[in-house]
């Protein structure tokens, strides 16, 4: 009876630390937080770079940066899954932030497929091909060149088979193009809702987090990582 009754208080002592972790997992990134992590991602750039670039001292260098940067979250009171995680999810809401952006910016200025898409991509395929007429034109100067007949005869069906079927080709174009719309507007939908908690984090630091991105990414316009004070 006493083992059944310690048993339980340890699974409810597990359930309680679990449900806690959970909490802590789900709620939102605050400024601070996207603060503190770019000020050791900073940081660990920084390492990274002075080991590059005394790379003799390491019989293993990406070994050796994996160890001193995992002693240097543990210091600062991070795992380096919980540091990865605040990591995603920082990037996750800037791609969200700036799609969200860009379609606001996109509706009802046309950018999505059209109306006319079939009637326009039609239209183009015809253009694309000669007019029946210009058609025969041109294969009139072909015979006079000696093209063999039988080429002839098969360009001529090459050309009516592709105007004949602009409407088909256009309605299976149109289709396919609203399906990848679709797709992409599903995508970036899910990617807003699955970042929107933690975008009031992170917005106070956007310009900071790209510029540390092109910092980082070595591109000769941000020399320096950025200023977070």
């Amino acid at each position: 009876m006493r083992h059944n009754k310690q048993t339980l208080i340890l699974t409810l002592l597990l359930a309680l630390l679990w449900s806690g972790a959970s909490q802590a997992a789900d709620a939102a990134l605050s400024s601070q937080q996207v603060r503190q992590w770019l000020e050791h991602r900073i940081e660990l750039a920084h390492i990274q770079n002075r080991m590059k670039q005394n790379p003799a001292q390491y019989q293993d260098l990406p070994r050796a940066y994996a160890q001193k940067k995992q002693r240097y979250l543990q210091a600062h009171g991070y795992s380096a899954e919980r540091f990865s995680a605040h990591q995603t999810r920082i990037f996750n809401a800037m791609d969200a932030i700036a799609r969200a952006q860009e379609n606001a910016a996109g509706q009802g200025s046309g950018s999505g497929p059209s109306a006319d898409c079939e009637q326009r991509i039609a239209k183009d395929i015809r253009d694309a091909s000669a007019a029946p007429d210009e058609l025969e034109q041109q294969l009139a100067q072909m015979r006079e060149l000696g093209l063999p007949e039988a080429q002839i005869d098969a360009i001529r069906q090459a050309q009516t088979a592709l105007r004949d079927s602009a409407e088909q080709t256009a309605q299976q174009t149109c289709a396919a193009q609203a399906q990848a719309a679709a797709s992409a507007a599903a995508h970036d939908q899910q990617l807003i809702d699955s970042s929107q908690r933690d975008w009031a984090g992170v917005r106070p630091w956007l310009q900071q987090l790209e510029h540390f991105s092109n910092w980082y990414a070595g591109n000769d316009t941000h020399p320096a990582p950025p200023e977070l004070d």
